[in-house]
C-alpha cells in the first residue's frame, strides 16, 4: 500500500531518466543500440561518429557511397525509428 507522495519503482525511474541531461544520454544511448541493431554490420563498420542533439541525429559516415545511399534511404531510416521510439522522438537525420 502506497502512502501519500510515495511512489512506485517504475515511476521514480521514469522521472529520473526524464530529468534534463539524464534524458539526452539516455536517448543518445538508446539510438546508438538501435543502430548498431537495425542497421547492420557493414553500416556500422563505416559510422564514425553518431549523437543526437535535441531531435536532430547525426551521424558521420567514412564512405562516400554509402553515404549516398543513406541519404537517398533517409525517410526509410526515420521511419524505422519513428516505429521503434514514436513519432516525435528523431525528426531529422543529418548525414556528414
Amino acid at each position: 500500500m502506497k502512502k501519500e507522495g510515495e511512489s512506485t519503482l517504475r515511476e521514480a525511474l521514469g522521472e529520473f531518466t526524464n530529468s534534463g541531461k539524464i534524458k539526452t544520454g539516455y536517448k543518445q544511448l538508446l539510438i546508438q543500440k538501435f543502430w548498431e541493431e537495425h542497421m547492420g554490420q557493414m553500416i556500422n563498420s563505416y559510422t564514425k561518429k553518431l549523437y543526437v542533439r535535441g531531435s536532430i541525429l547525426y551521424v558521420t559516415i567514412s564512405s562516400s557511397p554509402l553515404k549516398q545511399e543513406l541519404d537517398m534511404g533517409r525517410d526509410k531510416v526515420l521511419s524505422l525509428i519513428a516505429k521503434e521510439f514514436g513519432e516525435d522522438y528523431i525528426s531529422k537525420l543529418v548525414l556528414r
